[in-house]
């Protein structure tokens, strides 16, 4: 499904709809292994909200070779303003590594700088 068409059927979810399109786009031609969906994202809170979901697998390089991860990428209803909730989503061959210092044992990415920004967007 193109991300046009998804985010037709999510028109009313977000605000600053040209600008999630705008974002997304330009990362979903850096990144042509993520396809966008409509999602039922469910919080830590419990909070049930229809997203807009990228799956599919992301290049990273590690000592000097490539592996291509799995993850979920959820856009929040009000992004920018909060920034995406990433996922690791391991397949059945593969192990979350325990205690990693990005990636909790449920899979959630966890990266200082968009902690950072999150703070930050809730100061101003």
């Amino acid at each position: 499904m193109s991300l046009d068409s998804v985010l037709r059927s999510l028109r009313n979810v977000y605000a600053q709809h040209q600008t999630v399109q705008k974002h997304v786009s330009n990362l979903l031609r850096s990144i042509r292994t993520l396809q966008p969906q409509a999602s039922s994202f469910i919080s830590n809170t419990g909070h049930t909200s229809n997203l807009l979901q990228l799956s599919g697998t992301v290049p990273i390089f590690y000592r000097g070779s490539q592996y291509n991860i799995p993850v979920d990428i959820y856009i929040p209803e009000n992004y920018p303003s909060r920034p995406p909730q990433a996922f690791v989503r391991p397949t059945n061959d593969m192990l979350l590594k325990p205690n990693h210092r990005h990636v909790d044992r449920e899979g959630l990415v966890y990266m200082p700088y968009l902690l950072v920004c999150n703070l930050i967007s809730n100061l101003v």
